[in-house]
């Protein structure tokens, strides 16, 4: 049925289909950033297999695979030892799957909707990720700034003898 749908979509172009409004978004998309968090350095990778149309939400395996695939491949792990490893858990039952169910190979963010979305939360936690590391980044140095924009008060040169003041 999946090749079928990749074969209809080839011939006939239709617009872009909305995401049917059945589906918890806001849990798609928190899963997602579970999952990514999880490995935030796989986080560029994933969004350059949606970008080139490499997921495919029906497989765990392959060349062109789920995000949990993509994951797997590039920490250098047999999918199945995701759970085991990092926490990610493999179900056909969660959100995102179902979601991800609905991405073939060839979807890009310009031919589908589902692909669009995931592309889009990926970027944003690339730039939440991004944020919190110069936010870091600007906290481990602090001090430093600081002292430099605020040095430390000279000590203070001891007051010159009062002189008493005549009158003549």
């Amino acid at each position: 049925m999946r090749r079928l749908k990749l074969l209809f979509k080839t011939f006939f172009r239709d617009p872009i289909e909305p995401i049917p409004p059945a589906y918890n978004l806001a849990a798609v998309k928190k899963e997602l950033w579970e999952v990514l968090s999880i490995a935030p350095a796989e986080a560029k990778s994933v969004r350059q297999a949606i970008i080139a149309g490499d997921v495919d939400g029906g497989y765990y395996i392959g060349e062109c695979c789920c995000i949990k695939g993509i994951i797997a491949a590039k920490l250098g792990i047999p999918v199945k030892n995701l759970e085991e490893s990092y926490g990610i858990g493999l179900n056909n039952r969660s959100y995102l799957e179902n979601f991800l169910f609905n991405i073939v190979e060839g979807d890009t963010p310009e031919s589908s909707a589902f692909s669009r979305a995931i592309l889009q939360w990926c970027d944003e936690f690339i730039a939440e990720q991004n944020a919190l590391k110069l936010r870091q980044a600007v906290e481990a140095d602090i001090e430093e700034v600081l002292a430099f924009a605020m040095p430390e008060p000279e000590a203070k040169a001891e007051p010159a003898p009062e002189r008493e003041i005549t009158s003549r």
